[in-house]
């Protein structure tokens, strides 16, 4: 998909587009409360905000997992 933001181009901002992937994160609540009911995840406020502390490489393989099972 093609995307669009503001860069330095010598040294005078510009407005650009550039082809990316397209991202899809409708169902990244999904996947991590799938994930949370199976593996070690350590919650901590700070201030307003509830902060997860897990392993990424296992939270990334199993995102995988699952996006490849339930994604359309």
């Amino acid at each position: 998909m093609t995307e669009h933001s503001a860069m330095m181009e010598n040294g005078q901002r510009v407005w650009k587009a550039y082809d990316t992937l397209y991202v899809d994160g409708e169902d990244f609540i999904q996947i991590g409360e799938a994930f949370e009911q199976d593996h070690t995840v350590s919650k901590v406020q700070l201030g307003n905000a509830t902060i997860r502390l897990m392993r990424q490489r296992e939270l990334v393989d199993f995102a995988i997992r699952w996006i490849e099972k339930y994604r359309k």
